[in-house]
């Protein structure tokens, strides 16, 4: 019997993989297509969806723009695939950061989830 001594790295890539299998099929698209419009072999394309390969940043966002995925989707593939979200505006803060007050304005400031948010008194 073997165990996995990297299960959330597995799932998160299985979860990657499954969120681009689901956008690929719903644009229609085969492996093949997609493949030859991102640059990439296809059968990386399916490591990649079955989680035996972990995508780049650049990958992921390559990825995401060929299939014409919306920003929030975006933050949320990458999210899969063990990377910061990228587009700031594309979800709502946190709870923490409605309660966040501002010492003085125009100050840049991280949220607790990794945003950083131009404050305003």
């Amino acid at each position: 019997m073997t165990v996995s001594a990297e299960p959330a790295a597995g799932s998160a890539a299985s979860s990657f993989g499954s969120i681009l299998r689901e956008w690929r099929r719903a644009r229609g698209a085969s492996q093949l297509e997609l493949s030859l419009l991102c640059g990439l072999s296809q059968k990386h394309l399916s490591f990649l969806e079955s989680g035996r390969s972990r995508p780049s940043r650049g990958m992921v966002l390559q990825l995401a723009s060929a299939l014409g995925m919306p920003l929030r989707q975006q933050n949320a593939m990458l999210l899969a695939a063990g990377f910061a979200p990228m587009y700031i505006g594309a979800r709502p803060p946190c709870s923490n950061c409605d309660s966040m007050n501002p010492v003085s304005s125009g100050i840049q400031t991280p949220c607790c989830c990794g945003f950083s948010a131009q404050l305003s008194p």
